[in-house]
């Protein structure tokens, strides 16, 4: 069947459209998906976009191998409950801040300037002093730069539940 110059020029155009759709649609999905793995974490007017840690692979990969963090970047780790949350920086290449906050989402207890672990040598763990439900890691010195202190309260863009 031959179709005459309008025929095909209409065909064309719903072909362009349904692809256009598709594509529009694909893009959506992405940057819908790209959402759900970062939050905003805001506490006195300063913000940090940050990769959610909210599952047990995600917690146990946490920020390691990583080369660099901007200032305004960071992860949160999400656990399913209020409990004492050990970390290590095993595997890590950076120093960082880090931040334990209640379900309140109020600093319980903070460590700074946290070095990697060192390749030779047994990895310390740092131990809060109490429960939380959440971890924030930090570029180190953002604490000391910002004058975060314990009972600071941060916000953050939506809320986060664990996925065990």
């Amino acid at each position: 069947m031959v179709f005459g110059p309008k025929k095909r020029r209409v065909a064309l155009l719903c072909l362009g459209l349904v692809v256009a759709g598709i594509l529009w649609s694909a893009i959506a999905i992405l940057g819908h998906k790209n959402q759900k793995e970062q939050v905003a974490v805001c506490s006195q007017g300063n913000c940090f976009e940050t990769k959610i840690a909210d599952d047990p692979q995600k917690r146990a990969a946490g920020l390691m191998f990583q080369k660099s963090l901007g200032e305004n970047q960071g992860m949160i780790f999400v656990f399913p409950a209020e409990r004492v949350s050990s970390f290590w920086m095993k595997n890590m290449q950076i120093s960082l801040d880090l931040v334990w906050l209640d379900k309140e989402k109020r600093i319980t207890y903070l460590k700074k300037n946290v070095p990697p672990c060192p390749q030779e040598g047994p990895c310390p763990l740092l131990v809060p002093s109490g429960d939380a439900l959440y971890v924030l890691e930090l570029r180190a010195g953002v604490i000391d730069g910002l004058k975060i202190k314990e009972g600071d309260k941060f916000d953050f863009g939506r809320e986060l539940t664990a996925k065990e």
